[in-house]
């Protein structure tokens, strides 16, 4: 069960276990181990990048059981970042229609003012000049977590991919992460229920083009795990509905990047030979079967 050690006595003593089995144990397993290319999960990987890849493995595994470590920055408030500019970003309520406002009234969530993080290439400022140049490509960037857990702040575990993106592509010198809502449940307080990201997603993207003033052509919606769901939700929301009277919707993005997204949450991919079922190359751990597997 997810957060089944997230209340406290629990959560401490389970850390209290965890942290020194991994150091102390595991890690000089994997090192070991790992020493052999034969034995790594993928035999192209390094010594380094297979202990990290387990390391990260071992770090989902508890964050799924504990919940996060300590404060994470959230849509509450801009929290300052030296190499990041935060910006508030308006709710939509005017963009949303359909079956998103149905679904928005059936689970109570509205939009709001959020918070977003403009990361810019070296050399340029973090956000973009007014006007924005034309033809000047931008990316949106949606992190993973289940919809549960992570940040767009600079601290996040998603922060390196973004730059690492616009380092690395000479003609999108930006990026602007969409501080969306989280939902929880039980063992957790119940908040933001679904489509409440949806509707955060809206609000990103109507700011970079209606506000900043990007074209959708420009446009490059990325999204890793939960969060190239989102962004598959989005552009559907935009497509179906960019012909309505009754709001008036920007095009779809140019262009998608969608990194291990969440397409299908059924068991149809659970075959011989699957990821799924050996699971041993994955960031994630297999959180079904944790309880039964120790190293």
């Amino acid at each position: 069960m997810a957060y089944q050690y997230s209340k406290q006595p629990w959560k401490a003593l389970y850390l209290a276990f965890e942290v020194p089995v991994t150091w102390f144990v595991r890690l000089p397993v994997w090192a070991i181990t790992y020493a052999f290319p034969f034995a790594r999960p993928r035999r192209t990987w390094s010594w380094r990048h297979s202990i990290a890849i387990a390391l990260f493995r071992r770090g989902t595994t508890t964050s799924a059981l504990v919940g996060d470590f300590g404060s994470v920055p959230d849509y509450r408030a801009i929290t300052p970042a030296k190499d990041a500019e935060g910006v508030w970003i308006d709710g939509v309520p005017h963009l949303i229609t359909a079956e998103l406002k149905a679904w928005s009234t059936l689970s109570g969530a509205e939009p709001i003012r959020i918070p977003g993080y403009w990361f810019g290439k070296k050399g340029t400022t973090h956000a973009p000049g007014s006007p924005v140049q034309p033809g000047e490509k931008v990316f949106m960037f949606f992190h993973g977590g289940g919809y549960t857990i992570q940040s767009a702040h600079p601290i996040g575990a998603f922060a390196q991919l973004i730059w690492a993106l616009i380092e690395l592509n000479p003609h999108t010198p930006r990026a602007l992460a969409v501080e969306y809502r989280l939902s929880s449940t039980h063992p957790l307080p119940d908040r933001h229920p679904f489509p409440t990201a949806l509707l955060d997603a809206v609000a990103g993207y109507n700011y970079l083009v209606n506000v900043v003033g990007y074209s959708p052509r420009d446009i490059i919606a990325v999204g890793d795990s939960a969060g190239g769901n989102l962004v598959l939700a989005l552009v559907r929301y935009l497509t179906e509905n960019g012909s309505t009277t009754e709001v008036s919707l920007p095009g779809p993005p140019g262009g998608l990047l969608l990194l291990s997204p969440w397409t299908d949450l059924s068991d149809s991919h659970d075959t011989p030979g699957s990821s799924s079922l050996t699971n041993t190359m994955d960031f994630l751990d297999d959180l079904v079967n944790w309880p039964f597997r120790i190293l």
